[in-house]
C-alpha cells in the first residue's frame, strides 16, 4: 500500500501527533479559550440553574436558583443579612465563645478568628456553629439563602483562603416534612461522587433548627452565560471539545455510582477561571437502582425538572435513566456548538408532538452530526444508553502513534526502505512546520494579551517538542501574566468593595475586604492607605459613640454617668477634640451644681434659723413649718430633721397638758361650788404644775382663796 497524496499535505503522524498534544494538553490542564476582556462572574457551586434568557451582567454576582427558576441579578440582595420576612439565622443565645482546635490558642490566626467571631455574637454579623461567619447574600434559591462565608477555622490556620458557600434552608422549604433528609441526601450524594469535574460539598449540619450545607466558591462563570454570549452563533469547536468532555468524565463518573443527574443544563454547568467545566446541583439526582431504597424520599417529589432538558420518561414521570442524562447532555453540546437548543427549549415530548427535528450545526462531520443527533434521540430507544458511548462515538479514540509506527513498519516491510526514509523525512519537516506555526500563534496570542491562548499553543508544542526553549519561555511568561491579571483583577474587585463600605461606614466590611486584599498584595499602596482611614473612622466612630453616651447622661443631668464615659473615652483618647468638649461640658455643668449648691445650702440655713427662733418661743407650729421648707430642698437635712422632730413632739406634748389642765380645772370648779375651797386650790394647784401660765387655772386658784378668805372672814366676826 502506498500513500497517493501530494508531499504538501500533513501526513498523518504529524497530524495525529498534534492532536494528541493538544488532546494531552486539555486533559491535563482544561485550559479553555475564554475571552480574558470579559469579567468574570462570581458564582457558588451549590445552586442550580437559571434559564437561558437571563440577561446578562457581567459586573454582579451570578446566582443560579435550585430549581431552574431564573434569578434577576438586579434583585439579588448583597447584604449580611437575609431580608424579611424570613426568620434569624440563629438563636444568639446559643452562641457564647469561639473554643481554639489546637492546644494553646494562642496564635495569631485564632486571636483574628475569636475576634470575628465575637463581633459576629455581638450583633455585627450572623455566625453557624460559631465557625462560619456569613458576609453577603450571594442569591436565593429554590431550596434557600445563599451565603459567601468566613470559615474561622480556616481563618484560624491563616488559610489566606477562607471563604465557603454557606447554604441556609429557606423557611418555605424548612416547612416540608422531609426538608431536613432532602438535605441529608444532597450532602451524602455530593459527597460521594467527589470528582474534579464536580462542585465538593463540604459539610452537612444543623445548627439548633437552621439547616445548612457548605461547599467550595467557584471562580469564573456559568455555562449558560457563556452560550449567551455566543447566541445563534456558537462558540467554537476547540473550546466546545473540551468542555464536553470534562462533562462527559463528570456523569460517567456518577453514573458508575448509579446516580442520574435528572436536572442537568447549561446553569448547572460552571466553567472555573482555570478553564475546567464543573457540573453543579446533585442535590436533585436520584438513584437508579436499588440504592434509592434506602431513603425513604424521593427528592423528585419537589418538582425539581427542566421541560427544555427532560426527556418523555421525565415529563411522564417514570423513574430517570442514564439515557435521561444523555438526552440532556447532547443538548447542552448542540447548545454549545449552535449558540440555541435544538428545539426550541420545548421538552422531549412537547417536540415530538409538534415534529421538530434539530437543524445540522456547520462544522461537524457526518460522524460527528450522526452522533449527536442519535443523543438528541426524542425516543428512549434510539438514543445512547451511556455517556461513554456518546463520547466515543461523537469523539472516538484515536489510535496512537505507537501503533502507527508499527503500521508504517509494516507498510516498510512491504514498499521497501525508500519509501519509509521519504515518510520519514516528511514527518519531520511537516512536524517542524507546525511546531513553528504553532510558536507563532502562541507569541501572537501573547503580544494581544490572550494569554490562555497563549498558554494552549505554547503547551501543544511542548508535547511536540518537550525541549523547545522558545514554548517554555511563552508558557511561563503567560502562565505569569494571567495569574498577575487575575491577582489585579481580584484586588481591585477587593479595593472598590473596600470603598463602597467605607462610603456607608460600614467599618467592619471595609476592614474584612482590606485584610483580604493586603493578604493577596500586602503592598498595595491604595490598601494601606484606605485601611489607615478605617483604622482612623472607626477609632472616632467607637469614641463618637462613647461620648453620645455621655452627653445623654449630661441631658438627663445625671453626673456620675457622664463622668464614667467621660473616663472611658479619655482612656481611648485624651486629646480627641470630642473627648475635650465633653470634659469642658462636664466642668460647666459642675460649676452650674456647685453654684446652685450654695444657695440651696443659704436658703436651707434661713429656714433653720427661724425654726430654732419658733421653737425658742415655744411656737411648735411655726418651727414644724420652717424645718418643713429646709427639707422640701434637703429631704436629709439632719438639723431640719431633728428641729421638726422635736416641735412635733412637744406640740403633741403641750395638747396633752392643755387636755389634763382642763380636766383639772373643771374638777376644781365642782369643788368650788361644793363649798370645797380647798380641793379647789389644790386641783387648781395640779395644773398649774402642768401649765404654770395657764389662765382658766389661775382664775380657778384666785377664786377659790378669796372665797376661803371672806369665809374665814365671818367665822371671826360670828
Amino acid at each position: 500500500m502506498n500513500d497517493s497524496r501530494p508531499p504538501s499535505e500533513s501526513s498523518p503522524d504529524v497530524e495525529d501527533r498534534t492532536r494528541m498534544a493538544t488532546h494531552g494538553l486539555r486533559n491535563r490542564n482544561k485550559v479553555t479559550r475564554i475571552d480574558d476582556h470579559r469579567t468574570r462572574h462570581q458564582a457558588v457551586a451549590a445552586n442550580g440553574a437559571a434559564s437561558s434568557d437571563q440577561k446578562e451582567n457581567p459586573t454582579r454576582v451570578l446566582v443560579l436558583d435550585d430549581v431552574g427558576a431564573p434569578q434577576n441579578p438586579s434583585q439579588i440582595e448583597i447584604s449580611k443579612t437575609p431580608a424579611a420576612p424570613r426568620p434569624p439565622i440563629h438563636d444568639e443565645t446559643q452562641f457564647t465563645e469561639y473554643l481554639p482546635t489546637g492546644r494553646s490558642g494562642s496564635s495569631t490566626g485564632f486571636e483574628k478568628a475569636k475576634a470575628m467571631a465575637n463581633e459576629a455574637l455581638a450583633g455585627k454579623g450572623k455566625i453557624l456553629k460559631k465557625r462560619f461567619v456569613l458576609e453577603e447574600i450571594l442569591g436565593k434559591g429554590g431550596m434557600g439563602v445563599v451565603y459567601k462565608a468566613r470559615d474561622l477555622r480556616k481563618v484560624e490556620a491563616e488559610d489566606p483562603t477562607p471563604f465557603v458557600v454557606a447554604k441556609v434552608l429557606s423557611q418555605d422549604f424548612k416547612d416540608h416534612p422531609d426538608a431536613f433528609v432532602v438535605l441529608q441526601q444532597e450532602a451524602a450524594k455530593s459527597q460521594r461522587i467527589a470528582h474534579p469535574n464536580i462542585v465538593t460539598v463540604h459539610d452537612f449540619d444543623r445548627d439548633g433548627s437552621t439547616i445548612f450545607l457548605t461547599m467550595e466558591l467557584l471562580e469564573g462563570e456559568p455555562l449558560n452565560d457563556l452560550i449567551k454570549a455566543h447566541e445563534n452563533v456558537g462558540m467554537p469547536k476547540d473550546q466546545v471539545v473540551p468542555i464536553f468532555k470534562d462533562l462527559c468524565t463528570a456523569l460517567s463518573y456518577a453514573h458508575e455510582r448509579q446516580l442520574v443527574h435528572a436536572d442537568f443544563k447549561p446553569g448547572n454547568v460552571f466553567i472555573t477561571d482555570e478553564g475546567t467545566a464543573k457540573v453543579l446541583d446533585f442535590g436533585i439526582a436520584r438513584v437508579a437502582s436499588k440504592e434509592r431504597r434506602k431513603y425513604n424520599f424521593d427528592v423528585g417529589t419537589l418538582g425539581a425538572l427542566t421541560p427544555a432538558y427532560a426527556t418523555i420518561e421525565m415529563v411522564q414521570g417514570q423513574a430517570p435513566t442514564f439515557s435521561d442524562d444523555v438526552y440532556a447532555l447532547a443538548c447542552v453540546l448542540y447548545e454549545m456548538l449552535a449558540g440555541k437548543h435544538p428545539y426550541q427549549k420545548k421538552s422531549a415530548q412537547a417536540a415530538l408532538k409538534i415534529g421538530l427535528q434539530p437543524e445540522r450545526i456547520n462544522g461537524l462531520n457526518n460522524k460527528e452530526w450522526r452522533a449527536l443527533s442519535r443523543g438528541l434521540s426524542l425516543k428512549h430507544e434510539e438514543r445512547y444508553a451511556s455517556v461513554d458511548e456518546f463520547l466515543q462515538a461523537f469523539l472516538p479514540k484515536r489510535r496512537s502513534l505507537a501503533f502507527k509506527i508499527a503500521a508504517a513498519l509494516l507498510v516498510v516491510a512491504l514498499c521497501g526502505l525508500g519509501w519509509l526514509g521519504y515518510k520519514q523525512n516528511q514527518s519531520k519537516q511537516e512536524l517542524r512546520i507546525t511546531i513553528a506555526e504553532k510558536l507563532r500563534q502562541a507569541q501572537e496570542c501573547y503580544d494581544h494579551q490572550d494569554y490562555a491562548c497563549a498558554i494552549e499553543k505554547s503547551l501543544v508544542v511542548t508535547n511536540l517538542s518537550p525541549d523547545d526553549a522558545q514554548a517554555a519561555k511563552i508558557y511561563a511568561d503567560a502562565t505569569k501574566a494571567l495569574a498577575d491579571r487575575r491577582l489585579t483583577k481580584r484586588v481591585n474587585d477587593l479595593l472598590s468593595q473596600a470603598d463602597a463600605c467605607f462610603g456607608k461606614n460600614d467599618f467592619s466590611c471595609a476592614k474584612l475586604k482590606i485584610d483580604e486584599l493586603l493578604a493577596l498584595a500586602p503592598d498595595n499602596g491604595q490598601a494601606k492607605s484606605l485601611q489607615a482611614k478605617i483604622a482612623q473612622s472607626t477609632h472616632t466612630q467607637v469614641v463618637a459613640g462613647i461620648i453620645l453616651q455621655g452627653r445623654e447622661c449630661l441631658e438627663k443631668k445625671d453626673l456620675n454617668c457622664a463622668l464614667i464615659f467621660l473616663d472611658k473615652a479619655q482612656r481611648i483618647d485624651a486629646g480627641h477634640e470630642l473627648v475635650k468638649s465633653l470634659a469642658a461640658d462636664i466642668r460647666s455643668f459642675q460649676r452650674r451644681l456647685a453654684t446652685k449648691a450654695q444657695k440651696r445650702k443659704r436658703t436651707i440655713a434661713a429656714f433653720l434659723e427661724k425654726a430654732r427662733t419658733c421653737r425658742a418661743q415655744g411656737k411648735f407650729d411655726c418651727t414644724i413649718r420652717q424645718a418643713s421648707r429646709a427639707l422640701e430642698i434637703d429631704s436629709n437635712n439632719f438639723d431640719a430633721i431633728g428641729l421638726k422632730s422635736e416641735a412635733e413632739l412637744a406640740k403633741r406634748q403641750q395638747l396633752a397638758n392643755r387636755k389634763k389642765v382642763r380636766i383639772l380645772v373643771q374638777e376644781g370648779r365642782a369643788c368650788l361650788g361644793k363649798g370645797k375651797f380647798n380641793c379647789a386650790i389644790g386641783k387648781a394647784d395640779s395644773a398649774l404644775d402642768v401649765l404654770p401660765n395657764d389662765a382658766a387655772a389661775l382664775e380657778l386658784r384666785k377664786t377659790a382663796v378669796d372665797k376661803q378668805k371672806k369665809l374665814k372672814t365671818l367665822i371671826k366676826i360670828n
